[in-house]
């Protein structure tokens, strides 16, 4: 979605951005986007109980991402926007200051975030039409695989994984997020017929086959993408997904 939002050709269609697919990183959370003469306002909201703590850390979390983000878009500090936040003034809440340009306050009744409407179309100086309608599709798709559907053990795994950067995620950290054992987890995606690591690779070869047949992007940009950090790593896995190089693949079906 990051790919999405910075590719966006202003402000107001990144956020736009935003309110549609933030369920492919936070599952359980929406925005709400209003419009005024001045001003836009965007309103957070978790449709899950979170203890204060996590409730916190999620608020800040999105505050700093959608800054950063709306700052990025416009080129300069959002020093006229400010954001109300729903828990209490936190004992570093000093520190706020390091990563949010504009104003904020506490014990709002929600999180809202407010920018001024002037802001909105400024063009994007990184706006890519190409790039932002090749990511428009992948959030797309990854929304479509998020869609409510049988709770099985693989969806569950397939919506972590698409929620977050494959290679963060490790067969451990799923079993753990799951509440059972690595060999449990193994266990259950053998009885559907499947395994940790074809699910992983189902995803990721579906990724990078989109991006070749959909995009100019180079193979190391699509490594990136992917997350590998080497893109010699990346040509190895493609290869073994589908018999040819990424090159190969490509001039294929161009």
């Amino acid at each position: 979605m990051g790919f999405l939002v910075n590719s966006s050709p202003n402000l107001l269609i990144a956020l736009k951005a935003f309110q549609e697919f933030i369920p492919t990183r936070i599952s359980f959370a929406r925005l709400n986007l209003e419009y005024t003469e001045h001003s836009v306002n965007i309103s957070l909201y978790f449709d899950f109980q979170l203890s204060e703590q996590v409730h916190r850390l999620l608020a800040e979390t999105c505050a700093v991402i959608l800054f950063e983000c709306a700052e990025f878009i416009v080129g300069r500090p959002l020093h006229d926007a400010q954001i109300c936040f729903a828990h209490a003034e936190p004992d570093y809440h000093q520190a706020y200051a390091q990563y949010l340009s504009g104003a904020y306050s506490f014990s709002a009744p929600a999180i809202k975030a407010t920018f001024p409407f002037s802001l909105c179309h400024i063009p994007n100086a990184s706006a890519n039409q190409d790039s932002y309608l090749l990511a428009m599709q992948q959030c797309e798709s990854m929304l479509q695989q998020l869609k409510p559907g049988k709770q099985s053990y693989v969806y569950m795994i397939k919506k972590m994984m698409l929620s977050s950067s494959l290679h963060e995620l490790s067969e451990d950290q799923i079993a753990a997020a799951l509440f059972m054992s690595k060999r449990t987890l193994a266990r259950q995606l053998a009885a559907d017929g499947t395994s940790f690591r074809e699910i992983r690779d189902a995803i990721l070869s579906e990724q990078a086959r989109r991006y070749l047949t959909d995009s100019t992007l180079s193979v190391d940009a699509i490594a990136t993408l992917l997350n590998y950090h080497d893109s010699s790593n990346f040509r190895r896995a493609f290869k073994r997904w589908f018999n040819v190089t990424p090159s190969q693949y490509r001039n294929q079906y161009s």
